[in-house]
């Protein structure tokens, strides 16, 4: 400390001291941020040892987004946790969660949850939905909803689709929808198309496909399918093959069958037999006999959104 504080010159030192704290020099600071090294263990481990909690919340959020440190974040987030930050709380709940730590995540988002966090709120209803438990899952995807969270809007409806609650399904799918939720679109698409009510399904898919929502690409593909327009459906397809989609792949072999294209049917049948079926003949057999049968195309389904995959900037 006393070397980085003595002066260079008259006005300038690289630790520069001034109400309480110290500042960085800018030439300084340009050139470590040039240079992009990583800080070492020893040093994180002295900043989290050292730093109020107040500000590990911080501290944590940098390991975790600018470094990928997530073995430095949850620890920075363990201890800012245990002092009743509820940020922290959260961002921990969600590295719980991904390493499949479900009942410590479930109980650092109830702390959360306890502490008014909406989006724990969500999270907590997305974990409990997994695990099966509705009637709470239902409770805590209505309380952040009613905050106007969007995610759980959409999950929400999802639950009541499950439970055939279609009617408020839909309105919550609407509501979600209104605001942009691709999701939500998406599930209010397969609402309607399960209702036959094709119009407007149609309108809901293509303005999710058009955010690059690959359910709803398939679904699209699928509603045009039954419909007749063959051309369009495989466009549809190929788009969310081409991203990864394997039922639009399905589809589309499926389709490319129907339509006479063996050799290509045969050529992707061959690249991803593996996702399906080890055997190949036993595959193409399947293919057959879903191509003779009067729906070629999975029915659409909701797919609800999961917590998410990154931490939240304290506030």
């Amino acid at each position: 400390m006393a070397w980085a504080t003595r002066e260079i010159n008259p006005t300038v030192a690289l630790l520069e001291p001034g109400d309480g704290v110290f500042t960085v020099y800018d030439f300084a600071l340009d050139r470590l941020t040039a240079t992009d090294d990583v800080p070492p263990a020893v040093t994180w481990q002295l900043v989290i040892d050292n730093t109020e909690p107040g500000e590990l919340d911080k501290i944590g959020y940098q390991a975790e987004i600018t470094y990928g440190h997530r073995d430095v974040a949850e620890r920075a987030w363990q201890r800012a946790a245990e002092a009743g930050r509820t940020n922290a709380m959260f961002n921990l709940g969600i590295v719980l969660y991904e390493r499949g730590d479900l009942t410590e995540a479930e109980t650092w988002w109830r702390r959360a949850v306890e502490n008014g966090d909406t989006s724990a709120m969500h999270n907590l209803g997305t974990l409990l939905h997994e695990r099966g438990n509705l009637t709470e899952a239902e409770t805590w995807y209505r309380r952040a909803a009613d905050t106007s969270n969007t995610t759980a809007m959409c999950n929400l409806g999802a639950l009541l689709h499950e439970r055939g609650n279609l009617t408020e399904a839909e309105t919550w799918y609407r509501r979600a929808a209104d605001t942009s939720n691709t999701t939500a679109m998406c599930n209010l698409g397969a609402l309607l198309h399960e209702r036959g009510n094709l119009t407007e399904a149609e309108t809901w898919y293509r303005r999710a496909a058009d955010t690059s929502n690959t359910t709803a690409m398939c679904n699209l593909g699928a509603l045009l399918y039954e419909r007749g327009n063959l051309t369009e459906a495989e466009t549809w397809y190929r788009r969310a093959a081409d991203n990864g989609d394997t039922t639009a792949l399905c589809n589309l072999r499926i389709l490319l069958e129907l339509q006479g294209k063996l050799l290509e049917a045969k050529t992707l049948c061959r690249w991803t037999a593996d996702v399906f079926l080890p055997n190949l003949g036993v595959l193409l057999q399947r293919w057959k006999s879903l191509c003779s049968s009067a729906g070629t195309s999975p029915r659409p389904r909701p797919a609800t959104e999961g917590p998410p995959t990154s931490a939240t900037p304290p506030p």
